[in-house]
């Protein structure tokens, strides 16, 4: 909670994070958020994510699924005043950059004059 809402009191983050996975349970898979008294986390076995394809170089168009849309990690995503938040999305994004250039490469060489199918 501190780390979504740096500038409210422990109780009211709290609150507040209780609140945001209440609306976020019924849209998710049930079982896709575990959380106890002290942590909350993505059952990422329950759900579809584009980090998985990302990871696996998944990165094509498929007969179940379009091409992936490549772009930093949380690209748009800012939580106001949570320098804490800034410097965890910096991190992911830093170990994700391989992965990231590669699925870059991939969907350039889709699109280069005389590219070869794979």
């Amino acid at each position: 909670a501190e780390i979504f809402w740096p500038n409210v009191s422990p109780l009211e983050g709290r609150h507040s994070l209780a609140t945001a996975l209440s609306v976020l349970r019924p849209r998710l898979p049930t079982g896709s958020i575990e959380s106890t008294r002290d942590s909350v986390a993505l059952n990422s076995g329950k759900l579809d994510r584009d980090l998985d394809r990302l990871l696996a170089g998944e990165v094509m168009a498929a007969p179940t699924r379009d091409e992936l849309e490549v772009a930093a990690f949380l690209e748009g995503f800012e939580i106001p005043d949570s320098v804490e938040f800034s410097q965890w999305k910096d991190r992911q994004r830093a170990t994700l950059l391989s992965p990231t250039k590669a699925a870059l490469v991939q969907l350039i060489d889709l699109w280069l004059p005389g590219h070869a199918q794979r």
